[in-house]
């Protein structure tokens, strides 16, 4: 195990082994023995073994579990003593785990990659830029437009961009993808991407006018429009939030998330993007 610790990690994930030896005893005939440098924690009281149903009396069933950044198991597998989960099995499940399955529908919607997208419906391919979001929504033949809000290098304000044919390439509507990155898009058709991404620790970056934004997919601490309170510099620096959901765009002012009065407290999922109308700049890192 020791020698695919780094693919683990290459994966997102951090690797725990539980032993229901002692620390000292763990740290001898675990620990030193098999040259393990991933953490190895002490179970001696077999509450943790207990509680995930694998006490197996004097010793604990081989067991794996593949648990994600909210805390949800994924993979569960309990063996006995003459099967163990092989390490391939578990890689395969933390694979699953950086698909991003995302259905943008015809018409105008807002979307964000919460991860730094490496493969396509299954195959290599990177989507760095608008025209790579052009290219896999289907091109000319399905894409009415892309809007981006990018940073301009010479003002001090943002503004709508619009990207639309392949000629666009070169113009500043094709701006790189960020983490934070939103996207206004219409369509004319349907359509259902499997995107797989590699997670990032990104950050929001707004500037004065309007922002298309949405938040990494590492961040846990917003999860709906009233979470934003919990940042009062971000409200004070902000004149509208505006989400996007049902068909029709829901503003939010900034005076109404801080006091709690708020007409419904909209939900933030992976993919969704929302619009900010800052009157100053503001960078969180997550």
């Amino acid at each position: 195990m020791q020698d695919n610790y780094r693919e683990f990690q290459r994966l997102g994930a951090e690797l725990y082994v539980i032993s229901v030896d002692s620390p000292a005893k763990s740290k001898v005939q675990v620990v030193q023995a098999e040259g393990i440098q991933f953490p190895v924690l002490a179970d001696e009281d077999k509450k943790t073994i207990r509680a995930y149903g694998v006490d197996g009396g004097l010793f604990a069933k081989p067991s794996a579990f593949v648990i994600d950044k909210s805390g949800i198991i994924r993979y569960r597998s309990v063996g006995n003593t003459t099967h163990r989960e092989s390490i391939d099995t578990l890689i395969e499940q933390l694979k699953l785990l950086r698909t991003f399955r995302l259905t943008v529908p015809s018409g105008t919607s807002l979307v964000h990659f919460p991860s730094v997208v490496t493969e396509f419906n299954g195959a290599s391919r990177t989507v760095a830029k608008v025209s790579d979001l052009f290219d896999i929504l289907g091109g000319e033949g399905n894409v009415n437009w892309l809007i981006t809000t990018p940073a301009p290098e010479r003002t001090r304000e943002t503004q709508f961009q619009a990207f639309f044919k392949p000629s666009n390439v070169d113009f500043p509507a094709n701006a790189p993808i960020l983490p934070y990155t939103g996207i206004l898009v219409s369509l004319r058709n349907t359509v259902m991407l499997e995107l797989t991404g590699d997670p990032v620790e990104g950050a929001v970056r707004i500037i004065p006018g309007p922002n298309l934004v949405g938040i990494p997919n590492k961040n846990t601490s917003i999860k709906h429009v009233s979470d934003f309170a919990r940042y009062p510099d971000f409200l004070a620096r902000i004149s509208l939030i505006s989400i996007f959901a049902d068909g029709k765009f829901h503003p939010f002012r900034p005076g109404d998330i801080a006091s709690g009065q708020l007409d419904g407290d909209l939900e933030i999922v992976p993919g969704q993007a929302f619009v900010v109308v800052a009157k100053a700049n503001w960078f969180q890192q997550f």
